[in-house]
């Protein structure tokens, strides 16, 4: 896709021929319709200018055309404007943009927004984010919904749920990946690790559509926490780190699905939240 100022260079370029066609260049040549004169008036501006023609130039100088001024003349008067010359040197002698502009551009900063009221979804262990929640933000209202298993999540009116800036959401990751992961002899035997995965890709999905309810019924805003990864390899023997077999990569594999599912929801996102937010992280 062109850019605004390729645009420009492209529909200018369009023109070139009649810049250079003797007969125009020469005056007195009233042979342009309306519209034709409009039309080349705009590019020359587009083109020279990198904008659209301001009323009084685009009335005088299709009007001159219609009455046998040149392009030429035209486009003499554009480049030798001040507005030219000081976009033409911007161009050529502007230092290059720093790389902190360019990964975090000025003109995408983001206007804060006052957060009055969220609601949280999750299982028990979201308790210990709500504490947290509503220790930074005292003045935030957070409503708490207990979500532990795959199940409805209940009914909120139209008027409470379009009352909420956001919702988050904390899926249980016991529930998702069962206590079979207990049975640790069980675990890393056979293909029981495998298993565990392949059931909990299941579960997540159905869990992460039930909890996305008032999401998908009224658009609300959502930020879905990832499941925090244990930091400790949990294996058997130190070759199985990094296999099914380790707990760990269980967890990063259901993180990936997680990131997976939300891409079919509108207005979803992740969020990861930091092992040290909360004073008493379960799982």
């Amino acid at each position: 896709m062109l850019n605004t100022e390729q645009s420009y260079r492209t529909e200018i370029g369009s023109y070139l021929p009649k810049l250079n066609n003797s007969d125009e260049v020469s005056a007195g040549r009233p042979s342009k319709s309306l519209e034709e004169s409009l039309e080349l008036v705009r590019a020359l501006y587009r083109g020279i200018l990198r904008r659209e023609p301001d009323e009084v130039g685009l009335e005088e100088w299709t009007t001159g055309l219609m009455n046998g001024r040149s392009l030429a003349e035209v486009a003499q008067f554009l480049v030798e404007t001040e507005e030219f010359r000081r976009k033409d040197a911007r161009r050529r002698f502007e230092p290059p943009m720093d790389a902190a502009n360019f990964l975090f551009p000025r003109d995408l900063e983001i206007t804060p927004t006052k957060i009055s009221k969220v609601l949280v979804i999750g299982s028990c262990a979201a308790a210990d984010l709500l504490d947290s929640f509503r220790s930074i933000a005292p003045d935030v209202t957070f409503d708490f919904v207990l979500f532990n298993n795959v199940s409805d999540i209940g009914h909120l009116s139209d008027e409470t749920v379009a009352s909420y800036d956001f919702q988050f959401i904390h899926l249980p990751l016991r529930h998702v990946v069962s206590d079979d992961v207990i049975d640790f002899r069980s675990f890393i035997s056979g293909d029981a690790a495998d298993a565990i995965l392949e059931r909990g890709r299941n579960l997540l999905a159905a869990m992460l559509d039930a909890a996305l309810k008032f999401n998908k019924n009224h658009q609300l805003l959502t930020f879905v926490s990832s499941f925090l990864v244990p930091q400790m390899p949990v294996v058997a023997s130190l070759d199985e780190i990094g296999s099914v077999r380790d707990f760990g990569e269980i967890v990063r594999a259901l993180n990936k699905e997680l990131v997976a599912l939300i891409s079919n929801y509108k207005n979803v996102y992740l969020e990861q939240i930091p092992m040290d937010f909360t004073h008493s992280p379960r799982a």
